[in-house]
């Protein structure tokens, strides 16, 4: 069966191998694109040629249609790869698509399946240099992809905060902030399901890190609402850390001082000193402000 993949990219495919041919050629795959993305509804002869050759006349694009599509079904060997007359639209029983796979879920609330559809930017890197009309229509797909995937990322993070899974939460959190690393918003979900699935650490590193990104392209310092969430969040850890804009440092409660070394315990057990038991013992630190290190004592 062939499959054409447009999310990610675009490639044409017949069981799992590359089509080569007159198939591949820039315009037959933006044809199919439309077609894919489409599906059922179709799209009509008219918005075709005019997305994808809008300097021809009417009747020169339409012939060049006609001609792409006979050079597609000869190159896949599919005759019935596009059916209808005045509405064109793929045959889903010759050629699949994960663009068609994801809008069924979309359309049938299936935010799992969309997710797992999903494998990047509609049509990424590829473009017409003539057909500013399909441009257009490309930028807006993806914006509603985008979206769509957007909303089902979110939708899966809550399902996973509902049932109190919070390392699936900062899965799913964190893929929804890649793909909008300045919204305030996201960014205090994602410091909320990393502090509830016990991470408090990762939390103000996130909240850190979103703060210097929208001081980088905004000039501008976070938002108060994710500053105060850090704060709050610093003032819980058992550890004195540093602000959450600066390197995060942690000190543990408590260290075991470093056992004395072989030619310590001679020295202090050698005939003529005072026994072990009086020497200096280790000092254990009951803050993390510092830590003294035992030496044995030096006798005059």
């Amino acid at each position: 069966m062939l499959e054409l993949r447009t999310l990610g990219g675009i490639l044409l495919s017949r069981d799992d191998v590359p089509v080569t041919g007159p198939a591949i050629q820039r315009r037959p795959l933006a044809l199919l694109a439309q077609l894919a993305v489409a599906g059922e509804m179709g799209v009509s002869r008219e918005k075709l040629v005019g997305r994808l050759w809008p300097e021809s006349t009417e009747e020169a694009a339409r012939r060049v249609l006609a001609q792409t599509l006979y050079a597609v079904k000869r190159a896949v060997g599919e005759v019935h790869i596009v059916d209808g007359t005045s509405v064109l639209r793929l045959n889903r029983l010759v050629i699949g698509s994960d663009v068609i796979r994801f809008t069924d879920a979309v359309t049938n609330g299936e935010p799992e399946r969309v997710v797992e559809q999903y494998g990047g930017v509609f049509l990424d890197g590829f473009h017409l240099s003539d057909a500013a009309e399909f441009g257009h229509w490309v930028d807006s797909e993806r914006h509603r992809i985008g979206l769509d995937y957007a909303q089902a990322l979110e939708r899966l993070a809550e399902r996973a905060v509902e049932r109190a899974d919070h390392v699936a939460a900062v899965s799913f959190w964190r893929r929804r902030a890649a793909l909008d690393p300045l919204n305030e918003r996201i960014g205090v979900r994602v410091v909320q399901s990393l502090a509830a699935s016990g991470d408090i650490a990762g939390a103000m590193q996130h909240a850190r890190i979103h703060d210097a990104l929208v001081r980088d392209e905004l000039g501008d310092s976070a938002s108060s609402p994710l500053l105060e969430l850090a704060d709050d969040l610093r003032s819980r850890l058992p550890m004195r850390v540093a602000t959450v804009r600066s390197a995060t440092l942690e000190v543990p409660p408590s260290v075991d001082a470093p056992a004395p070394t072989l030619a310590q315990t001679i020295d202090d057990t050698a005939p003529g000193r005072p026994e072990a038991s009086n020497a200096t013992k280790p000092t254990t630190p009951t803050t993390g402000a510092s830590l003294r290190v035992w030496r044995p004592r030096r006798w005059e």
